[in-house]
């Protein structure tokens, strides 16, 4: 009796510390591919297969770093490249294409993780339903230029950094 007491205690234990550290897992592989993808922007020329196409080199560094966790249509709809001016003044902050000086964000959004039993998630007071884990990474650099030395960096009288407060850069 105590066994099966203990037994089952300890079976909720291990499954709820599995799909623990598989959402773990999950957030850290992103994580890691972004960061890829970035260092892949800002260390690299893409290979002449993407000539033009530097957004779909860095999603390809992306699906190579994930596990095939994310692929194909997955890439479209979760992963977002970003390009910003980093000397901006105000909203004019985005820019179209990858370009010397400007800064690279590599975001994954809304990927969501559904662990096996509902141990570790939360259920929607409303529905009633389960909530999925929503996994949501990002990772930025700025873009040198090749070859030559990098621009000059921001100092404290005046820095060249987005403002969260505020939404501006600075």
């Amino acid at each position: 009796m105590e066994f099966a007491l203990v037994f089952l205690l300890m079976l909720t234990l291990l499954v709820g510390a599995f799909e623990f550290t598989w959402v773990l897992f999950i957030r850290a592989t992103f994580h890691h591919a972004a960061r890829e993808a970035v260092r892949s922007a800002i260390t690299a020329n893409p290979p002449p297969a993407y000539a033009g196409a530097f957004d779909d080199y860095l999603k390809s560094v992306i699906e190579k770093n994930t596990f095939g966790l994310l692929s194909g249509a997955d890439l479209d709809a979760h992963v977002d490249i970003e390009y910003f001016d980093a000397d901006c003044n105000g909203a004019s902050c985005p820019i179209s294409d990858a370009e010397a000086g400007s800064v690279v964000q590599v975001s994954i959004r809304c990927y969501e993780v559904n662990p096996v039993s509902s141990l570790i998630r939360a259920r929607d007071p409303a529905t009633g339903l389960l909530v999925p884990f929503s996994i949501n990474v990002s990772s930025s650099d700025r873009l040198e230029p090749f070859p030559g030395a990098p621009p000059g960096r921001g100092t404290l009288a005046n820095p060249t950094a987005y403002n969260p407060a505020t939404g501006d850069c600075l």
